[in-house]
Protein backbone atom coordinates (compact mmCIF):
# COMPACT_ATOMS: atom_id res chain seq x y z
CA UNK A 1 0.00 0.00 0.00
CA UNK A 2 1.29 3.48 -0.90
CA UNK A 3 0.36 4.95 2.50
CA UNK A 4 2.15 2.18 4.36
CA UNK A 5 5.32 2.52 2.22
CA UNK A 6 5.46 6.24 3.02
CA UNK A 7 4.95 5.82 6.75
CA UNK A 8 1.37 7.10 6.68
CA UNK A 9 -0.47 3.89 7.53
CA UNK A 10 -2.26 5.42 10.51
CA UNK A 11 -3.23 8.51 8.53
CA UNK A 12 -5.52 6.74 6.10
CA UNK A 13 -8.39 4.27 6.06
CA UNK A 14 -9.36 2.05 3.14
CA UNK A 15 -12.74 0.40 2.76
CA UNK A 16 -14.35 -1.32 -0.22
CA UNK A 17 -18.03 -0.50 -0.65
CA UNK A 18 -20.48 0.90 -3.17
CA UNK A 19 -21.37 4.58 -3.23
CA UNK A 20 -24.91 3.66 -2.15
CA UNK A 21 -23.49 2.44 1.19
CA UNK A 22 -21.30 5.50 1.72
CA UNK A 23 -21.52 7.11 5.16
CA UNK A 24 -19.04 9.96 5.80
CA UNK A 25 -16.93 10.09 8.96
CA UNK A 26 -18.31 12.40 11.67
CA UNK A 27 -17.04 15.85 10.70
CA UNK A 28 -18.47 19.30 10.04
CA UNK A 29 -16.63 19.54 6.74
CA UNK A 30 -14.21 17.68 4.52
CA UNK A 31 -13.04 17.16 0.94
CA UNK A 32 -14.35 14.34 -1.25
CA UNK A 33 -12.41 13.34 -4.37
CA UNK A 34 -13.77 10.75 -6.76
CA UNK A 35 -13.06 9.21 -10.13
CA UNK A 36 -16.31 7.45 -11.16
CA UNK A 37 -16.53 5.26 -14.29
CA UNK A 38 -16.36 7.21 -17.57
CA UNK A 39 -18.24 4.70 -19.68
CA UNK A 40 -15.06 3.77 -21.54
CA UNK A 41 -13.64 0.82 -19.59
CA UNK A 42 -16.22 0.46 -16.80
CA UNK A 43 -19.97 1.04 -17.09
CA UNK A 44 -22.00 2.02 -20.16
CA UNK A 45 -22.84 5.58 -21.19
CA UNK A 46 -26.55 4.71 -20.97
CA UNK A 47 -26.29 3.62 -17.32
CA UNK A 48 -23.84 6.25 -16.03
CA UNK A 49 -26.24 9.24 -15.85
CA UNK A 50 -28.15 7.31 -13.14
CA UNK A 51 -24.90 6.59 -11.26
CA UNK A 52 -23.81 10.25 -11.33
CA UNK A 53 -27.34 11.26 -10.29
CA UNK A 54 -26.95 8.89 -7.32
CA UNK A 55 -23.56 10.41 -6.47
CA UNK A 56 -25.09 13.89 -6.32
CA UNK A 57 -28.04 12.76 -4.23
CA UNK A 58 -25.84 10.89 -1.74
CA UNK A 59 -23.10 13.52 -1.27
CA UNK A 60 -25.52 16.44 -1.04
CA UNK A 61 -27.63 14.59 1.54
CA UNK A 62 -24.75 13.23 3.64
CA UNK A 63 -22.04 15.86 3.19
CA UNK A 64 -23.70 19.30 2.91
CA UNK A 65 -21.21 22.14 2.33
CA UNK A 66 -18.23 19.76 2.01
CA UNK A 67 -15.77 20.41 -0.82
CA UNK A 68 -15.73 17.94 -3.69
CA UNK A 69 -13.73 17.13 -6.80
CA UNK A 70 -14.98 14.82 -9.56
CA UNK A 71 -12.74 13.59 -12.37
CA UNK A 72 -14.56 12.44 -15.51
CA UNK A 73 -14.38 12.40 -19.29
CA UNK A 74 -17.86 13.87 -19.60
CA UNK A 75 -18.96 17.26 -18.31
CA UNK A 76 -22.54 16.10 -18.85
CA UNK A 77 -22.02 13.31 -16.31
CA UNK A 78 -20.45 15.77 -13.84
CA UNK A 79 -23.46 18.08 -14.17
CA UNK A 80 -25.74 15.17 -13.18
CA UNK A 81 -23.94 15.07 -9.81
CA UNK A 82 -25.60 18.41 -9.09
CA UNK A 83 -23.01 20.14 -6.91
CA UNK A 84 -21.76 23.75 -6.99
CA UNK A 85 -18.87 23.80 -9.48
CA UNK A 86 -16.32 26.52 -8.69
CA UNK A 87 -13.34 25.54 -10.88
CA UNK A 88 -12.73 23.30 -13.89
CA UNK A 89 -9.39 21.85 -14.99
CA UNK A 90 -8.74 20.21 -18.38
CA UNK A 91 -6.70 17.04 -17.82
CA UNK A 92 -5.96 13.77 -19.58
CA UNK A 93 -6.31 10.16 -18.51
CA UNK A 94 -3.83 8.65 -20.98
CA UNK A 95 -5.19 9.66 -24.41
CA UNK A 96 -8.66 10.38 -22.99
CA UNK A 97 -9.48 14.06 -22.57
CA UNK A 98 -11.07 14.61 -19.15
CA UNK A 99 -12.08 17.27 -16.68
CA UNK A 100 -11.58 17.76 -12.97
CA UNK A 101 -14.49 19.79 -11.58
CA UNK A 102 -13.98 21.17 -8.06
CA UNK A 103 -16.62 22.81 -5.90
CA UNK A 104 -18.95 22.35 -2.93
CA UNK A 105 -21.81 20.03 -2.09
CA UNK A 106 -25.19 21.64 -1.71
CA UNK A 107 -27.15 21.83 1.53
CA UNK A 108 -30.00 19.40 1.00
CA UNK A 109 -32.67 19.55 3.68
CA UNK A 110 -35.08 17.09 2.08
CA UNK A 111 -34.64 14.08 -0.16
CA UNK A 112 -38.15 14.22 -1.59
CA UNK A 113 -40.48 16.70 -3.22
CA UNK A 114 -44.22 16.86 -2.59
CA UNK A 115 -45.47 19.83 -4.61
CA UNK A 116 -48.96 18.39 -4.95
CA UNK A 117 -49.54 18.48 -1.20
CA UNK A 118 -48.84 22.21 -1.23
CA UNK A 119 -51.18 23.04 -4.12
CA UNK A 120 -54.22 25.19 -3.48
CA UNK A 121 -57.50 23.34 -3.71
CA UNK A 122 -59.92 24.56 -6.33
CA UNK A 123 -62.88 26.55 -5.06
CA UNK A 124 -64.84 25.79 -8.22
CA UNK A 125 -67.50 23.15 -7.90
CA UNK A 126 -68.24 20.92 -4.97
CA UNK A 127 -68.87 17.48 -6.48
CA UNK A 128 -68.76 14.24 -4.48
CA UNK A 129 -65.68 13.30 -6.49
CA UNK A 130 -63.78 16.48 -5.58
CA UNK A 131 -64.84 16.20 -1.94
CA UNK A 132 -63.49 12.65 -1.84
CA UNK A 133 -60.14 13.82 -3.26
CA UNK A 134 -59.92 16.49 -0.55
CA UNK A 135 -60.74 13.97 2.17
CA UNK A 136 -58.22 11.40 0.92
CA UNK A 137 -55.48 14.00 0.55
CA UNK A 138 -56.01 15.14 4.12
CA UNK A 139 -56.00 11.56 5.47
CA UNK A 140 -52.82 10.59 3.60
CA UNK A 141 -50.77 13.71 4.32
CA UNK A 142 -49.24 12.40 7.57
CA UNK A 143 -48.25 9.07 5.96
CA UNK A 144 -46.65 10.76 2.95
CA UNK A 145 -44.56 13.11 5.07
CA UNK A 146 -43.61 10.50 7.68
CA UNK A 147 -42.55 7.85 5.15
CA UNK A 148 -40.88 10.41 2.84
CA UNK A 149 -42.62 9.22 -0.30
CA UNK A 150 -43.42 11.14 -3.46
CA UNK A 151 -45.62 8.44 -5.03
CA UNK A 152 -48.84 7.09 -3.53
CA UNK A 153 -52.46 6.20 -4.30
CA UNK A 154 -54.86 9.09 -3.82
CA UNK A 155 -58.10 7.52 -5.00
CA UNK A 156 -59.04 3.86 -5.54
CA UNK A 157 -62.48 3.43 -7.11
CA UNK A 158 -64.02 4.99 -3.99
CA UNK A 159 -67.27 6.14 -5.65
CA UNK A 160 -69.33 3.86 -7.93
CA UNK A 161 -69.74 6.50 -10.65
CA UNK A 162 -66.01 7.24 -10.76
CA UNK A 163 -64.44 3.86 -11.42
CA UNK A 164 -60.84 5.08 -11.61
CA UNK A 165 -57.55 4.70 -9.75
CA UNK A 166 -55.59 7.93 -9.26
CA UNK A 167 -51.91 7.77 -8.33
CA UNK A 168 -49.53 10.61 -7.52
CA UNK A 169 -45.98 10.50 -8.89
CA UNK A 170 -44.30 13.68 -7.69
CA UNK A 171 -45.55 16.40 -10.05
CA UNK A 172 -47.47 13.96 -12.25
CA UNK A 173 -50.90 12.32 -12.00
CA UNK A 174 -51.51 8.79 -13.28
CA UNK A 175 -55.18 7.89 -13.86
CA UNK A 176 -56.43 4.42 -14.75
CA UNK A 177 -60.07 4.04 -15.69
CA UNK A 178 -61.59 0.58 -15.52
CA UNK A 179 -63.69 -0.11 -18.58
CA UNK A 180 -67.37 0.68 -18.05
CA UNK A 181 -69.92 -2.17 -18.30
CA UNK A 182 -71.60 -2.65 -21.68
CA UNK A 183 -74.90 -1.26 -20.33
CA UNK A 184 -73.34 2.17 -19.68
CA UNK A 185 -73.95 4.65 -22.50
CA UNK A 186 -70.59 5.43 -24.20
CA UNK A 187 -71.41 9.15 -24.23
CA UNK A 188 -72.06 9.08 -20.48
CA UNK A 189 -68.75 7.31 -19.90
CA UNK A 190 -66.89 9.83 -22.10
CA UNK A 191 -68.51 12.77 -20.30
CA UNK A 192 -67.56 11.35 -16.91
CA UNK A 193 -64.01 10.76 -18.12
CA UNK A 194 -63.72 14.41 -19.18
CA UNK A 195 -65.08 15.54 -15.81
CA UNK A 196 -62.46 13.43 -14.00
CA UNK A 197 -59.58 14.96 -15.94
CA UNK A 198 -60.89 18.54 -15.61
CA UNK A 199 -61.46 18.09 -11.86
CA UNK A 200 -57.95 16.71 -11.36
CA UNK A 201 -56.45 19.52 -13.43
CA UNK A 202 -58.20 22.28 -11.48
CA UNK A 203 -57.84 20.52 -8.12
CA UNK A 204 -54.05 20.47 -8.40
CA UNK A 205 -53.64 23.42 -10.77
CA UNK A 206 -51.39 21.43 -13.11
CA UNK A 207 -50.89 21.22 -16.86
CA UNK A 208 -52.60 18.50 -18.88
CA UNK A 209 -49.17 17.23 -19.98
CA UNK A 210 -48.63 16.09 -16.38
CA UNK A 211 -51.77 13.92 -16.44
CA UNK A 212 -51.42 10.38 -17.79
CA UNK A 213 -54.74 8.65 -18.56
CA UNK A 214 -55.12 4.93 -19.35
CA UNK A 215 -58.11 2.70 -19.97
CA UNK A 216 -57.72 -0.66 -18.21
CA UNK A 217 -59.71 -3.49 -19.74
CA UNK A 218 -60.58 -6.74 -17.97
CA UNK A 219 -57.97 -9.42 -18.72
CA UNK A 220 -59.13 -12.37 -20.80
CA UNK A 221 -57.27 -15.56 -21.61
CA UNK A 222 -53.53 -15.93 -21.41
CA UNK A 223 -51.97 -12.59 -20.61
CA UNK A 224 -49.39 -10.98 -18.40
CA UNK A 225 -49.73 -8.21 -15.84
CA UNK A 226 -46.74 -6.45 -17.43
CA UNK A 227 -48.30 -5.38 -20.73
CA UNK A 228 -46.93 -2.80 -23.13
CA UNK A 229 -49.24 0.20 -23.52
CA UNK A 230 -47.70 2.52 -26.11
CA UNK A 231 -44.25 3.53 -27.34
CA UNK A 232 -43.82 7.05 -25.98
CA UNK A 233 -42.43 6.27 -22.55
CA UNK A 234 -40.08 8.46 -20.53
CA UNK A 235 -38.62 7.79 -17.09
CA UNK A 236 -39.24 9.93 -14.03
CA UNK A 237 -37.66 9.68 -10.58
CA UNK A 238 -39.77 9.14 -7.44
CA UNK A 239 -38.82 8.72 -3.79
CA UNK A 240 -39.69 6.01 -1.28
CA UNK A 241 -37.94 6.60 2.01
CA UNK A 242 -34.17 6.56 1.41
CA UNK A 243 -34.60 4.90 -2.01
CA UNK A 244 -35.32 6.37 -5.42
CA UNK A 245 -36.91 4.67 -8.41
CA UNK A 246 -37.48 5.22 -12.10
CA UNK A 247 -41.11 5.04 -13.16
CA UNK A 248 -42.60 5.07 -16.63
CA UNK A 249 -46.10 6.53 -16.70
CA UNK A 250 -46.87 6.15 -20.40
CA UNK A 251 -45.20 3.09 -21.91
CA UNK A 252 -46.57 0.25 -19.77
CA UNK A 253 -49.82 -0.52 -18.00
CA UNK A 254 -47.85 -0.90 -14.75
CA UNK A 255 -45.47 1.94 -14.00
CA UNK A 256 -42.49 0.16 -12.42
CA UNK A 257 -43.42 0.22 -8.74
CA UNK A 258 -46.28 -1.41 -6.81
CA UNK A 259 -47.58 0.73 -3.94
CA UNK A 260 -49.20 -2.16 -2.07
CA UNK A 261 -45.73 -3.54 -1.25
CA UNK A 262 -44.36 -0.30 0.18
CA UNK A 263 -44.40 -1.52 3.79
CA UNK A 264 -43.11 -4.95 2.74
CA UNK A 265 -40.13 -3.28 1.07
CA UNK A 266 -39.51 -1.18 4.18
CA UNK A 267 -39.56 -4.35 6.31
CA UNK A 268 -37.07 -6.02 3.97
CA UNK A 269 -34.74 -3.01 4.22
CA UNK A 270 -34.90 -3.09 8.01
CA UNK A 271 -34.11 -6.83 8.15
CA UNK A 272 -31.38 -7.01 5.49
CA UNK A 273 -28.15 -5.87 7.15
CA UNK A 274 -25.46 -8.50 6.72
CA UNK A 275 -27.90 -10.98 5.17
CA UNK A 276 -28.25 -12.54 1.71
CA UNK A 277 -31.44 -11.56 -0.14
CA UNK A 278 -33.21 -13.34 -3.01
CA UNK A 279 -35.94 -11.60 -5.03
CA UNK A 280 -37.95 -13.90 -7.32
CA UNK A 281 -40.21 -12.44 -10.04
CA UNK A 282 -38.22 -9.32 -9.22
CA UNK A 283 -39.83 -7.02 -11.84
CA UNK A 284 -37.90 -3.71 -11.60
CA UNK A 285 -36.18 -4.83 -8.36
CA UNK A 286 -37.58 -2.16 -6.04
CA UNK A 287 -37.42 -4.64 -3.14
CA UNK A 288 -33.81 -5.41 -4.05
CA UNK A 289 -32.89 -1.72 -3.91
CA UNK A 290 -34.37 -1.55 -0.40
CA UNK A 291 -32.38 -4.64 0.63
CA UNK A 292 -29.16 -3.13 -0.75
CA UNK A 293 -29.97 0.15 1.01
CA UNK A 294 -30.40 -1.86 4.21
CA UNK A 295 -26.79 -3.12 3.83
CA UNK A 296 -27.57 -6.61 2.58
CA UNK A 297 -24.44 -8.73 2.21
CA UNK A 298 -25.56 -9.90 -1.22
CA UNK A 299 -28.69 -9.70 -3.39
CA UNK A 300 -29.90 -11.85 -6.28
CA UNK A 301 -32.89 -10.86 -8.43
CA UNK A 302 -34.45 -13.29 -10.90
CA UNK A 303 -36.94 -12.40 -13.63
CA UNK A 304 -37.58 -13.80 -17.10
CA UNK A 305 -37.86 -10.32 -18.65
CA UNK A 306 -34.68 -8.68 -19.94
CA UNK A 307 -36.59 -5.40 -20.19
CA UNK A 308 -37.38 -5.33 -16.48
CA UNK A 309 -33.88 -6.45 -15.52
CA UNK A 310 -32.41 -3.52 -17.48
CA UNK A 311 -34.87 -1.31 -15.61
CA UNK A 312 -33.74 -2.98 -12.38
CA UNK A 313 -30.10 -2.19 -13.16
CA UNK A 314 -30.99 1.47 -13.69
CA UNK A 315 -32.79 1.49 -10.34
CA UNK A 316 -29.71 0.03 -8.65
CA UNK A 317 -27.45 2.59 -10.34
CA UNK A 318 -29.79 5.41 -9.33
CA UNK A 319 -29.22 4.44 -5.69
CA UNK A 320 -25.46 4.01 -6.00
CA UNK A 321 -25.37 0.20 -6.33
CA UNK A 322 -23.89 -2.00 -9.03
CA UNK A 323 -24.54 -5.51 -10.29
CA UNK A 324 -21.23 -6.72 -8.84
CA UNK A 325 -22.83 -7.63 -5.49
CA UNK A 326 -26.42 -7.31 -6.72
CA UNK A 327 -26.85 -10.01 -9.38
CA UNK A 328 -29.62 -9.81 -11.98
CA UNK A 329 -30.57 -13.20 -13.46
CA UNK A 330 -32.64 -13.39 -16.69
CA UNK A 331 -34.33 -16.75 -16.19
CA UNK A 332 -37.58 -18.48 -15.29
CA UNK A 333 -37.73 -18.50 -11.48
CA UNK A 334 -38.75 -22.13 -10.99
CA UNK A 335 -36.16 -23.41 -13.47
CA UNK A 336 -33.46 -21.31 -11.77
CA UNK A 337 -34.41 -22.65 -8.32
CA UNK A 338 -34.13 -26.23 -9.57
CA UNK A 339 -30.45 -25.84 -10.43
CA UNK A 340 -29.19 -23.16 -8.02
CA UNK A 341 -27.49 -24.13 -4.76
CA UNK A 342 -26.96 -20.75 -3.06
CA UNK A 343 -28.51 -20.11 0.35
CA UNK A 344 -30.31 -16.96 1.52
CA UNK A 345 -31.53 -15.53 4.83
CA UNK A 346 -34.36 -13.53 3.21
CA UNK A 347 -36.38 -14.54 0.15
CA UNK A 348 -39.14 -12.39 -1.35
CA UNK A 349 -41.63 -13.82 -3.85
CA UNK A 350 -44.38 -11.70 -5.40
CA UNK A 351 -45.44 -13.64 -8.50
CA UNK A 352 -48.03 -12.61 -11.09
CA UNK A 353 -51.43 -14.28 -11.01
CA UNK A 354 -50.71 -15.71 -14.44
CA UNK A 355 -47.94 -15.33 -17.01
CA UNK A 356 -46.73 -17.06 -20.13
CA UNK A 357 -43.53 -16.73 -22.09
CA UNK A 358 -43.64 -16.82 -25.87
CA UNK A 359 -39.88 -17.35 -25.94
CA UNK A 360 -39.75 -20.41 -23.68
CA UNK A 361 -43.35 -21.60 -23.80
CA UNK A 362 -43.40 -21.73 -19.99
CA UNK A 363 -46.65 -20.73 -18.29
CA UNK A 364 -47.17 -19.88 -14.64
CA UNK A 365 -50.34 -19.87 -12.53
CA UNK A 366 -49.96 -18.75 -8.93
CA UNK A 367 -52.71 -21.01 -7.60
CA UNK A 368 -51.50 -24.12 -9.43
CA UNK A 369 -47.73 -23.58 -9.22
CA UNK A 370 -47.18 -21.95 -5.82
CA UNK A 371 -46.63 -25.26 -3.90
CA UNK A 372 -43.67 -26.19 -6.12
CA UNK A 373 -42.38 -22.60 -6.14
CA UNK A 374 -42.47 -22.24 -2.35
CA UNK A 375 -41.02 -25.72 -1.70
CA UNK A 376 -38.11 -25.05 -4.05
CA UNK A 377 -37.50 -21.64 -2.51
CA UNK A 378 -37.54 -23.09 1.01
CA UNK A 379 -34.72 -25.43 -0.02
CA UNK A 380 -32.63 -22.30 -0.64
CA UNK A 381 -33.62 -20.67 2.69
CA UNK A 382 -31.34 -20.97 5.72
CA UNK A 383 -32.82 -22.58 8.83
CA UNK A 384 -33.08 -19.21 10.58
CA UNK A 385 -34.28 -17.37 7.48
CA UNK A 386 -37.66 -16.04 6.35
CA UNK A 387 -39.52 -16.32 3.06
CA UNK A 388 -42.03 -13.54 2.34
CA UNK A 389 -44.65 -14.74 -0.13
CA UNK A 390 -47.30 -12.45 -1.57
CA UNK A 391 -49.81 -12.24 -4.40
CA UNK A 392 -52.89 -10.32 -5.53
CA UNK A 393 -55.14 -13.13 -6.77
CA UNK A 394 -58.59 -12.59 -5.31
CA UNK A 395 -59.45 -16.31 -4.98
CA UNK A 396 -56.02 -17.47 -3.86
CA UNK A 397 -55.80 -20.18 -1.21
CA UNK A 398 -52.47 -21.42 0.11
CA UNK A 399 -51.94 -25.17 -0.31
CA UNK A 400 -52.38 -27.33 2.79
CA UNK A 401 -49.05 -29.09 2.15
CA UNK A 402 -47.23 -25.76 2.63
CA UNK A 403 -49.01 -25.15 5.94
CA UNK A 404 -48.23 -28.73 7.04
CA UNK A 405 -44.54 -28.70 6.13
CA UNK A 406 -43.56 -25.19 7.21
CA UNK A 407 -44.37 -22.51 9.77
CA UNK A 408 -46.77 -20.18 7.96
CA UNK A 409 -47.95 -16.83 9.35
CA UNK A 410 -50.43 -14.54 7.60
CA UNK A 411 -49.04 -10.98 7.83
CA UNK A 412 -51.33 -9.34 5.27
CA UNK A 413 -52.90 -6.86 7.67
CA UNK A 414 -49.48 -5.83 9.02
CA UNK A 415 -48.32 -4.64 5.61
CA UNK A 416 -51.42 -2.96 4.20
CA UNK A 417 -50.54 0.68 3.50
CA UNK A 418 -53.20 3.36 4.25
CA UNK A 419 -53.47 4.31 0.57
CA UNK A 420 -53.94 0.69 -0.57
CA UNK A 421 -56.63 -0.57 1.80
CA UNK A 422 -58.94 -1.48 -1.07
CA UNK A 423 -56.27 -3.50 -2.90
CA UNK A 424 -56.35 -7.29 -2.95
CA UNK A 425 -53.31 -8.20 -0.86
CA UNK A 426 -52.17 -11.56 0.54
CA UNK A 427 -48.86 -11.89 2.35
CA UNK A 428 -47.28 -14.62 4.48
CA UNK A 429 -44.06 -15.19 6.38
CA UNK A 430 -42.88 -18.77 5.87
CA UNK A 431 -40.13 -20.32 7.99
CA UNK A 432 -38.65 -23.74 8.59
CA UNK A 433 -40.12 -25.63 11.55
CA UNK A 434 -37.78 -26.43 14.44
Amino acid sequence: MALEKNGLKRKGHFERKEIGSFVPPPADNGFIVMNPPHGERLGSKEELPHLYDAIGNIINKNCPDWHIGIFSSSYGFIEKADFIIEKKYALYNGPLKCMLAVGRCKSKTSSYDLPLLKSSVSSKGNSDFENRLKKNLKNLREMVLKEEISCYRLYNRDLPDYNVVIDIYGKDIHIQEYEAPAEINPETAASRRLHIVETIQSFFDINKKNIFFKLRKRQKGKSSQYQKFDKAGTFKIVNEGPCRFLVNLSEYIDTGIFFDHRLTRKYIREQSEGRRFLNLFSYTASATVHAASGKAKKTVSVDSSQTYLRWAEMNLNLNGFSTETNSLIPEDCIQWLKKNTDMFEIIFIDPPTFSNSRKTGITFSVQKDHPELISLAMSRLTMDGVLIFSNNFNKFKIEESIIKNFEVKDISRKFISPDCKRNIFHCWEIRHTN
